[in-house]
């Protein structure tokens, strides 16, 4: 009989991110250092709100990477990348 056994490996939270201004003002967010099978940018207009209640705005799949985010009308936020 075969067995198979599997090792996960828990999410590790993002250690490095950088925010640059890009033309038109719009903004980028990079970042490394985590590990996970994705990584989300969450955004939410209170930095104090409850995780489970920060909007997901995008998703990566890469170990490092960037968020693009567009200049507009919307209101001010804070933006945070979750490693999952």
């Amino acid at each position: 009989s075969l067995v198979f056994a599997t090792r996960s490996v828990a999410p590790q939270p993002v250690t490095e991110m950088s925010v640059r201004r890009m033309s038109g003002g719009s903004a980028c967010i990079s970042y490394s250092g985590g590990i996970g099978n994705q990584f989300v940018l969450a955004a939410s207009p209170d930095v104090k709100a409850a995780l489970s209640t920060w909007t997901r705005v995008a998703t990566n799949t890469a170990a490092s990477g960037s968020f693009s985010i567009p200049a507009g009308p919307a209101p001010k936020a804070f933006y945070r990348i979750l490693s999952e």
